[in-house]
């Protein structure tokens, strides 16, 4: 089942955000599985494959907002960086991407419900 599913875009943007919630849960041998299941269906040098090197931490948050062309990329970029440090904890950082989407996003982009459920889930704490 290595790159069953993931081939698609739309499989494979629906792995990277099944990473997210793993990475929230903790469930880090479910996060490994998708990571290791994702890896077949990445093209080197494509937009996926820098958001995939993200996600593996092979690639900073400025690196990968650097490499982001047009507003729909950086509504991605933005997206992933504010998530991911919103769920490891890191407040500062993921408050000004996290803005950034809500305020300049791609608004029928996945990643902008993405960014406003966040911000919804922060107000309640």
């Amino acid at each position: 089942s290595s790159a069953v599913g993931f081939t698609t875009e739309s499989g494979m943007y629906t792995a990277m955000y099944g990473v997210l919630a793993g990475r929230r849960i903790k469930a880090d041998d479910k996060v490994k599985a998708l990571l290791d299941g994702l890896e077949p269906a990445i093209k080197p040098k494509t937009w996926p494959a820098s958001l995939f090197a993200f996600l593996r931490g092979q690639l900073d948050g400025a690196t990968l907002i650097g490499r982001a062309n047009g507003n729909g990329q950086l509504t991605e970029a933005h997206a992933f960086v504010g998530l991911l440090a919103s769920i490891e904890g890191r407040e500062a950082e993921a408050v000004p991407h996290l803005n950034w989407v809500v305020e300049r996003g791609t608004k029928n982009f996945v990643e902008y419900e993405l960014v406003e459920g966040e911000l919804k889930r922060r107000a309640k704490h």
